[in-house]
């Protein structure tokens, strides 16, 4: 995976102009994979949080009904993460490189991502934002409830926060 750092809207579109040809011929790629007629199909690739090959499942959902909204729906058959979450996993490692033991923080609790995450971090805290009349930190039904404009962790207590 690349990663350019771009620091404004002027940079972005000269680097869109500078890869332009990249760009192009991702689209090629991707349109040569679909299989008219088909709602459903697979595309054998990398998984990078599986660290495997898999045969990634591709559909429709998520999308304009004609074309395939891949950053959302080419979902690895192994953990369950979609190609945006994925990259995130991947850039997580790469770029923050955090401790297994390291406390993180992640806006959801209910997810494919939240569950990849449980088996790779023991201090993995999650939530979900469970409506105005709960108490940050409040849990319910095993779900702990934060509202990320008055979280109720103490400060310094979480070492990355992570928000999708």
């Amino acid at each position: 995976m690349k990663i350019f750092r771009l620091k404004s809207f002027d940079e972005y579109k000269e680097h869109v102009e500078k890869n332009r040809t990249n760009y192009e011929l991702e689209k090629e790629y991707e349109a040569s994979v679909i299989r008219p007629g088909y709602r459903e199909f697979t595309v054998r690739g990398i998984s990078y949080p599986a660290n495997q090959y898999v045969d990634f499942k591709v559909d429709y959902l998520y999308s304009d009904g004609q074309n395939i909204n891949w950053r959302e729906r080419l979902i690895c058959p192994v953990t369950d993460l979609n190609n945006r979450l994925r990259s995130c996993v991947h850039i997580l490692d790469f770029e923050l490189s955090p401790y297994p033991e390291s406390v993180l923080y992640i806006t959801e609790q209910v997810t494919p991502l939240f569950q990849f995450l449980s088996r790779k971090f023991k201090n993995l805290i999650g939530s979900e934002y469970l409506g105005n009349d709960l108490r940050p930190g409040v849990v319910r039904s095993g779900i702990r409830h934060e509202d990320m404009t008055s979280l109720s962790f103490g400060n310094e207590s979480i070492d990355h926060f992570l928000s999708f």
